[in-house]
């Protein structure tokens, strides 16, 4: 769809900070440069430079586009530098932060059909009770390929996300389909359905580990499992999907916990402070302009979102369906896609012509 905006302008894409998915060498430095405000600046100086010594022209008319964090970012961009950019289409922008996102499971809970909840949790009483008996724990961390020193904790945070991440990106009846009925073995069928889903690592991703992210001799790891995301929740915006009473998550997943992971990983004083950013960059109601935010009726990251139109300047659309999921505006177009999203693609193709053509006609 980008290619159909054609002509002087130009474009950045899923922009987001050189620190993610490549090897960590330097903490001390990764911890005191990665933050939002820097990644916002580079951003900035790389229009520059590509105006001065790419482009080699003035004048040049830019937008910017991005999903979900980056998709926060366009928006972030937007308002922190309203004249540098014609418009931002912000897909699936996660720019409302919150310290305990229980938003997140009430989505889920809300979209799913209420038997899958209720084996997803019935799988997840499985999990618990072979943890909590030493005589079966050993068989509980064999079945799921998970290392030994995850705890009860990691290994709840890292099943709730992946029955989550089925909702998120439009596979939740592939999920449901796959929990109803319950098997006599419980724990086996939440295995095979997360292997089959995201692959054999991901029981053993670093991601979920406190001892992973913490100990250097894992450092190795650190990189492409997500220690970046990791840091900017510790450090500014949390999205802590802490449990609640019926939610889709064990117990154990706490604000104590991701704290507690936090302060072992990176500083034992680190605090997110969300309320002081969302103050700074206004929560769920940005101060931007020619900014077009969408989203998908199943993501469980709506919330944390703009979900209603700001103004003429700022309009959100939704593609309401089941399967709507996360970003999911920015995957190819297929013939298979439901009407709604294809109306979404065209008002996001329509707003960006407009604003880019008011930018380019005021700078000719």
């Amino acid at each position: 769809m980008l290619r159909s905006l054609v002509g002087s302008e130009m474009c950045i894409r899923d922009s987001i900070n050189a620190e993610y998915g490549g090897p960590l060498t330097d903490k001390a430095l990764f911890m005191s440069t990665l933050n939002i405000e820097n990644v916002l600046e580079d951003l900035f100086d790389f229009v520059n430079f590509a105006e001065t010594n790419v482009m080699k022209k003035q004048n040049v008319v830019w937008y910017i586009a991005g999903g979900s964090y980056s998709g926060a970012l366009s928006a972030w961009m937007k308002q922190k530098y309203p004249t540098k950019f014609a418009a931002a289409w912000s897909s699936s922008g996660v720019v409302n932060p919150r310290f305990d996102y229980y938003n997140f499971d009430g989505h889920i809970v809300s979209v799913i059909p209420q038997n899958c909840a209720a084996n997803v949790r019935k799988m997840y009483d499985a999990v618990s009770d072979a943890y909590d008996n030493e005589n079966t724990r050993a068989a509980l961390y064999t079945t799921l390929g998970t290392p030994t020193y995850f705890t009860k904790a990691d290994i709840a945070w890292m099943l709730a996300d992946g029955i989550a991440m089925a909702v998120q990106y439009g596979s939740k009846d592939a999920m449901c389909n796959t929990v109803v009925p319950l098997s006599n073995d419980p724990i086996a069928q939440l295995a095979s359905y997360i292997h089959s889903a995201w692959g054999t690592h991901f029981t053993a991703s670093c991601y979920y580990s406190t001892v992973c992210l913490s100990d250097p001799q894992y450092s190795a790891m650190w990189g492409p499992d997500g220690y970046s995301w990791v840091y900017q929740c510790c450090n500014q915006v949390a999205f802590w999907q802490s449990s609640y009473p019926d939610s889709l998550r064990m117990k154990e997943i706490t604000t104590d916990y991701f704290m507690a992971q936090c302060r072992s990983a990176y500083s034992p004083d680190i605090l997110p402070d969300t309320y002081s950013f969302n103050r700074k960059y206004g929560g769920a109601t940005p101060n931007a302009t020619n900014v077009i935010a969408t989203q998908g009726s199943d993501d469980p990251w709506s919330p944390a979102g703009v979900e209603a139109s700001l103004g003429p300047r700022y309009p959100e659309v939704t593609a309401q369906c089941a399967g709507c999921g996360h970003c999911g505006d920015m995957q190819a177009p297929s013939s298979k896609d439901p009407s709604s999203l294809t109306a979404q693609r065209t008002a996001i193709l329509t707003y960006l012509r407009q604003w880019v053509k008011e930018a380019a006609d005021a700078t000719a």
